[in-house]
């Protein structure tokens, strides 16, 4: 579901199940059918396009939450 894969093609494009023989596509084709008769079809909605100012923020906001933090840490492990 997360990588909204919705046919036997794409599940063996992914993942290279069903790319060998063959046997299990049938099987693929049924656990298929009973993940997305559970949910409704959807596929990922296109993300919106940011401007470079937003670009800019968004970048400075990870490096900032996800990158200077680790950094931090292996810097002050060194000393």
């Amino acid at each position: 579901m997360e990588n909204h894969l919705t046919t036997v093609e794409e599940i063996t494009n992914f993942t290279k199940a069903g790319g060998g023989c063959g046997e299990c596509v049938s099987s693929i084709e049924a656990i298929l059918q009973d993940v997305w008769s559970l949910k409704p079809l959807e596929k990922p909605s296109k993300p919106k396009k940011l401007t470079n100012l937003q670009r800019i923020d968004l970048i400075q906001e990870i490096i900032e939450t996800e990158i200077s933090p680790g950094f931090r840490l292996t810097t002050a492990m060194s000393n």
